[in-house]
């Protein structure tokens, strides 16, 4: 008999937790019996993200369908509103689930760190050995006896395919992301034209909303550039469209495991990042990308992207080492059920930084 696996969370396709969920459920839905339970009635009623819960066989409702008493597990990623609404987190404990709590981001909220310390939380999970470093202290002073686990991004690659690219006489630098302001550095639009200069460059973003507008209207947007709304054109299709993904944030935001610089590797990307964070174990500098420690290194870095026989070797180099790494389905559901074991408190436990895989020398 499948063991039931209740999500409080539920799908979208904006957002790295949201879109996280739905490959997971790709991932886990013939292993488990899996119910999603969203945060709010209207939720049920976005047909196309019913629809594609009933192709995969998920069922879903909200928590007061659920019977008296059930077993099982209870998952969540980033559904802060199981803390800040306590009722939400007392629900899943007074059901009697096992529950597994995946903070993607890289801070805690007070609420979240209370619910820690009174036992409310099973195990914790980490997505990398870099999350964990970040946040676990907080985590051990809140419980010194809380379990925790890493358990890493998984991606369907059939969703992400490799797109061989034409060559024309310019190179697309772009990037795809919410319309946070945390995406976007403050000189966003000068450093993508300084770190291209002197080639023949065209830009183009997805994930501009009206603070991107307002927060820019200082600068002279030339044809040059291409400024969609967030979620203009599926994700897939903007990818397909650019030649090299040019990684931006603010300087307030610190970023963990990109999903969508592993999505615009396993579509034949290669990319440009800055040299910290968790990215050195996400690119392989100078062979599936570049990381930076300076403007001077993303201008040459972007200077030899411009040929197209560079980026197109490095864009397959990167799908491929993406797919081996991100994309292997058998050792994802093992990894799972090792820490539903753990959280269990059945077996040996499982690693705190268990061994990542690596491309190839």
């Amino acid at each position: 008999m499948k063991t039931d696996l209740y999500i409080f969370q539920w799908i979208s396709d904006m957002g790295g937790a949201d879109t996280r969920l739905k490959e997971l459920l790709i991932l886990l839905k013939d292993h488990f019996r899996i119910i999603c339970i969203p945060n709010d009635a209207f939720r049920l009623q976005e047909k196309e993200n019913t629809d594609y819960l009933d192709a995969l066989g998920v069922t879903y409702c909200m928590p007061e369908a659920l019977p008296e008493r059930i077993e099982g597990f209870a998952y969540a990623n980033c559904n802060f509103r199981l803390f800040s609404e306590r009722e939400r987190i007392d629900f899943i404990k007074d059901k009697g689930l096992t529950f597994l709590w995946s903070n993607d981001m890289m801070w805690h909220t007070d609420e979240e760190l209370e619910a820690i310390e009174e036992g409310k939380v099973d195990c914790c999970l980490f997505t990398s050995p870099f999350h964990r470093s970040v946040l676990i202290d907080a985590v051990l002073d809140a419980r010194n006896d809380q379990k925790t686990a890493i358990l890493e991004n998984y991606f369907d690659g059939s969703n992400w395919p490799f797109v061989e690219r034409i060559e024309r006489p310019f190179t697309v630098f772009g990037k795809v992301s919410r319309d946070d302001w945390l995406k976007f550095s403050k000189t966003f639009p000068l450093f993508y034209e300084e770190v291209t200069h002197g080639m023949e460059a065209r830009y183009r973003i997805m994930g501009w909303g009206e603070e991107q507008e307002k927060t820019y209207s200082w600068f002279n947007f030339t044809d040059r550039w291409e400024l969609l709304r967030p979620g203009a054109i599926l994700t897939q299709e903007f990818l397909w469209s650019i030649d090299v993904f040019l990684y931006n944030c603010h300087r307030e935001f610190v970023e963990n495991q990109s999903r969508a610089i592993v999505e615009a590797q396993l579509m034949g990307l290669p990319v440009v990042a800055p040299n910290k964070w968790n990215f050195p174990n996400m690119i392989w500098s100078e062979r599936t990308g570049f990381l930076w420690d300076d403007r001077e290194e993303a201008h040459e870095a972007c200077l030899r992207l411009a040929d197209y026989d560079t980026r197109r070797k490095m864009g397959k180099l990167a799908s491929e080492c993406a797919r081996d790494i991100w994309c292997d389905a058998e050792a994802a559901r093992h990894k799972w059920s090792a820490v539903l074991s753990y959280a269990l408190g059945s077996g040996d436990g499982i690693p705190t930084h268990p061994n990542q895989p690596r491309c190839p020398s």
